[in-house]
């Protein structure tokens, strides 16, 4: 609903974190915010079995990420109750 109403217009990033996501020493995701070629920070999954028992290598997780939001579409998340019975799916 953020990026389609247009509330992250104008912010240099926009970082979605869990409640029970800590950041210990900040310094590599200031290092990769602060690369103007990086246009997003994003954990890797692992090879953890998901909340959907499918094993989640190769997918994003969805606990953190980090985004400049002039590089997202509007409708990025549009569908996001759509055929995606967890977030890593449609990310």
């Amino acid at each position: 609903l953020g990026f389609s109403q247009g509330w992250f217009d104008g912010y240099d990033w926009v970082i979605r974190m869990n409640p029970d996501v800590f950041i210990y020493d900040e310094r590599k995701l200031f290092s990769l915010m602060g690369d103007p070629g990086n246009w997003a920070v994003f954990a890797h999954c692992g090879n953890n079995t998901c909340m959907d028992n499918i094993g989640c290598a190769g997918r994003i997780n969805t606990d953190f990420f980090a985004v400049r939001p002039e590089y997202v579409r509007k409708d990025a998340f549009a569908d996001w109750k759509k055929d995606f019975p967890v977030a890593e799916d449609q990310a």
